[in-house]
This record gives structure tokens, sequence and C-alpha cells, in this order.
């Protein structure tokens, strides 16, 4: 140790600066290292699982449930229904309505809290009824929203039939103090016995409403659009079922999703530059680059704005407006889109 020291000191100050200072960084980057990697186990093997844990799309989801737990303990006011695997919609279980001795009205509904003025929100949901047709006393609807799970006092948005009239059209409407307001979306599916159909809703902060349906092997319908801008507190999700004696434990619902989106608001860069507007042709068409987009909903010479939004998996959803109204949503290939300028 004294020899040690004594080379030391024989060396040059310059030298004896450099040797000094290559150990106090070997010593700093060691301490670092340990630092980075004291929260893994220390196996790579480990370091991989942790990064790729998290997906983009687990962090957009508020609430999903596939019913495959088997119960309902998050859920209030269950006793009418049941998770079950008798003529399930997917997988193991759905939630299904119990079988009543009497006529009477059925509501479940799970707490849930989404900020209406920053994000867009999209549901999506399977439902089936048993092999009845909808009337004025044998009706369902699901609440998008609802800040109360009192029936009688609900205000916020509903899609489902029946709600009002006995059209069997599915329709959406804003409920207000239990009762129906304003009929914000009515569709073209009339809904008969024995349906299963696949039912997504999407609303954007601006207060624009989109919906379309999927029934059983069929193709996905187009796109119904509604405008609705005002909010009420969103607390809770539910589904709620007004039933005969004969047609009671005949309705189930499965794969609830309800996820929240980059709102337009915030998406509002990235507006075409230089190709905003377009006008429609005789066909009712627009071109954009090498495409020809025939627009649903739109009238021939008029001017229709258009906006991007990129998604996931290489596809971009543009939306189509037209006297400050949203008239059709199309998705294309973001390589179709790779020509115009952003």
């Amino acid at each position: 140790m004294i020899k040690n020291s004594c080379l030391l000191l024989n060396f040059p100050k310059k030298a004896r600066f450099i040797f000094i200072f290559a150990i106090i960084v070997v010593y700093l980057l060691t301490t670092v290292s340990k630092i980075a990697f004291a929260g893994h186990s220390g196996t790579l093997e480990n370091l991989e699982s942790t990064t790729t844990f998290i997906s983009p799309d687990s962090v957009n989801s508020i609430f999903q449930d596939t019913f495959e737990t088997g119960n309902l303990s998050v859920w209030k006011q269950t006793e009418d229904w049941e998770v079950s695997g008798v003529e399930k919609i997917s997988g193991a279980f759905s939630l299904k309505h119990l079988a009543k001795a009497s006529s009477g009205s059925s509501s479940i509904f799970h707490g849930i809290v989404a900020d209406w003025n920053i994000f867009d929100i999209e549901w999506s949901f399977k439902l089936r009824n048993g092999n009845w047709d909808p009337s004025s006393s044998n009706r369902f609807w699901f609440y998008l929203s609802a800040d109360t799970t009192r029936t009688d006092l609900i205000n916020g948005w509903a899609v489902g039939v029946n709600l009002k009239g006995t059209s069997d059209l599915l329709e959406l409407w804003r409920i207000r103090n239990g009762k129906t307001d304003s009929l914000i979306i009515q569709t073209d599916f009339d809904w008969n016995t024995s349906t299963l159909a696949t039912i997504n809703v999407k609303r954007t902060v601006r207060g624009s409403w989109m919906l379309d349906y999927q029934k059983f092997e069929e193709k996905k319908s187009k796109i119904f659009f509604g405008n609705d801008p005002t909010i009420s507190a969103f607390k809770n999700i539910g589904l709620f079922f007004n039933y005969t004696a004969t047609r009671a434990g005949q309705l189930w619902i499965d794969d609830i999703v309800v996820n929240h989106l980059e709102a337009e608001l915030f998406v509002q860069k990235l507006t075409l530059k230089g190709v905003t507007e377009r006008t429609i042709d005789a066909y009712r068409k627009i071109s954009l680059n090498t495409l020809q987009l025939k627009v649903n909903n739109a009238t021939p010479r008029e001017t229709v704005n258009l906006r991007i939004y990129p998604m996931s998996n290489g596809i971009s959803e543009v939306r189509f407006w037209c006297n400050n109204k949203l008239i059709d949503v199309q998705r294309l290939k973001s390589s179709d889109l790779q020509g115009v300028q952003l």
C-alpha cells in the first residue's frame, strides 16, 4: 500500500489528475448501473416482460367486462340478473336476465366516470333477445351514461329499442329525469325475434354522435349520425329491461367495452393543409390524392371539410364535415394518405 502510494506521488501532476478522474468515472458508472437495475430481478427475461407489459390499447380503456369471472361482485342492483353459461353470447358466460313469474322492469348498473369535455368516448357491446319481438311491454336499452341508478331520475343517454313508441327500431335518446327527452339518432335496424347484434356508439367532445350495428353473421351497417352537445354527470353505465312474465329471463348482454380517445379538439393540428376543402361532385364523390371517395349523406356541389385522425394498425379515420355538421366517417389505410400534407 505504501509502495503504491509512493508510485502515485511520483507521477507528474497532470498524469495524477487523469488517473484519479478515471477512477471516479468508473465508480459513478458502476453506481448508476446498480441503481438502474435495482427495480428488476437482474434477468433479461424479467426486464423484457416489464417493458412490454403495458399496451396502448389498455391505456385507453375505461371499462371492460366479458363476464368470464363468473360473478357480478362489482355491479349494482344484481338481484334480477345472473352470469350464465346458458345460451351465452361469447366465451363461457354472459350476463342474463333471470326468469320471473310476473311482469316488471329490471335494471343493472356499473359505476364508471368519464369527462365529456376532455375525451371522445366509445361504447361497444353485444345484445340478444329471446324468441320474442319487442313491443311496448317488452323493450330494452343500454344506458351509455347515467348520473344515478334511480331509473326514474336518470339524466344521460341510452341506446335501445322502444324507449318511446313501438317502432322496434334501434335508437339513441337523451334521457332527462328518467324520461325520453330528445331523439338523437334513429337507425334502420328493426329489431326482431332472437336477434344478436353488436352495437357501437361514439361521442366526440363537440357533441357529435355516431352509431353503427352489426347483426350476427352479417356485414356492419353504415354509420348513423346525430348531434347533442349537452352534457350531464357521467357516473354509471347500465342495462334496462321492461318485460312480461313470458319474456322474463330472455335478454343477454356481453363484451361490454368503454374507451376514451384523444379528443378531436386536441387533434386539430392534423387537419389537412392545402386540401382542407373539397367539393362534392354529381356522383357524391371527392378526390383525395389518387383516391375517389364516395361521401355518404352529401349533397352534390356542397363543400366538405376533411380531417384525418391516425389510429392504430396502419389505419386513419377521415371525418367529413359540411356546414359545421359531421356527415360521414371513413377509415382508410394510412399508406394511401402518405402523399397528403399534414
